[in-house]
């Protein structure tokens, strides 16, 4: 099996992609736009742009053919609470279409969410929070990405 950690070089991805290089029954990828400061051991870093899926199909191409993505991206943002849904979605395609054009083997996309998902960033929230809940008001990244999936595979949430 081949991961591919997309954001690579951010907090979460770098942990993720740390884990999962010690697991033998794992060939890792990590993509990003900058090569990570300290390569970690096992792991394969890939330079490509997240918004470019010709660009990151080229990249992804001297390696073997990618069947999970663990996408842990982000568009660079400021600390302002709402970001946005169109680019940060335009990533995530650009991933998958990029993972899927070259070989066609991704059987598994797993979207690292973080409290956004809830709507920790607009105040109070039902806690514990649970994915079947009524989503947040909010205009939220993290649904786009997530409505983008089940309308393109069979989606199941875990």
């Amino acid at each position: 099996m081949t991961a591919l950690v997309a954001g690579a070089t951010g907090a979460v991805g770098t942990a993720l992609t740390s884990r999962l290089a010690t697991r033998r029954r794992w060939t890792v990828l990590g993509l990003s736009r900058r090569p990570p400061k300290s390569p970690i051991p096992d792991v394969s870093h890939v330079t490509g742009d997240l918004a470019d899926p010709c660009s990151c199909a080229a990249a992804l191409s001297k390696h073997p053919p990618v069947t999970h993505i663990f996408y842990c991206a982000r568009v660079t943002h400021s600390d302002e609470p709402v970001e946005s849904v169109s680019e940060n979605l335009l990533l995530l395609e650009g991933v998958i279409e990029a993972a899927d054009r070259r070989s066609g083997e991704l059987r598994h996309v797993h979207i690292v969410q973080g409290g956004k998902y809830y709507g920790v960033h607009l105040g109070p929230f039902p806690t514990p929070a649970r994915e079947d809940q009524d989503r947040c008001a909010e205009q939220n990244f993290y649904h786009a990405q997530e409505d983008f999936l089940r309308g393109q595979f069979d989606v199941r949430l875990v």
